[in-house]
């Protein structure tokens, strides 16, 4: 017999799972993810053009519950500046998020591509939340 988590008991696991840091990252191919997606689906950034983001718990905003959803999210704006041009993989598809264990934990795909074509340009991802659907 399975049990059943209340929408409180998700709301819980949600705080809990974001007691943890996150790092942002940037991924160059031309990737479309699924909820299949492993880390070695995806290629980073070459690391020396940019420097990930970690958050932490107090960046998070309060746990939000309606009657379809739980969901958080992200209280700021994480801009990526480029300090050089890639010498191959320049276009940005798609940012994804590691844990401290580096277990993957999200990934989402750009509306459009980004392409880096100057030292100095930068890229930035805002409203970015966790859902967590309950129907």
């Amino acid at each position: 017999m399975a049990g059943i988590i209340t929408k409180i008991g998700y709301k819980k696991a949600l705080e809990k799972f974001i007691d943890d840091t996150f790092t942002f990252k940037l991924y160059v191919n031309d990737y479309i993810p699924t909820y299949d997606t492993k880390l070695n689906d995806l290629v980073e950034l070459d690391s020396s053009v940019y420097t990930p983001i970690t958050v932490n718990k107090n960046d998070w905003s309060n746990v939000n519950i309606t009657t379809n959803s739980i969901s958080i999210t992200l209280g700021k704006d994480l801009t990526f500046t480029f300090s050089a041009v890639p010498t191959s993989n320049n276009t940005v598809y798609g940012y994804f998020v590691v844990d401290s264990d580096n277990n993957l934990i999200m990934v989402e795909r750009l509306s459009s591509p980004f392409t880096i074509t100057n030292s100095g340009d930068s890229i930035t991802l805002s409203g970015i939340s966790i859902v967590i659907n309950l129907a």
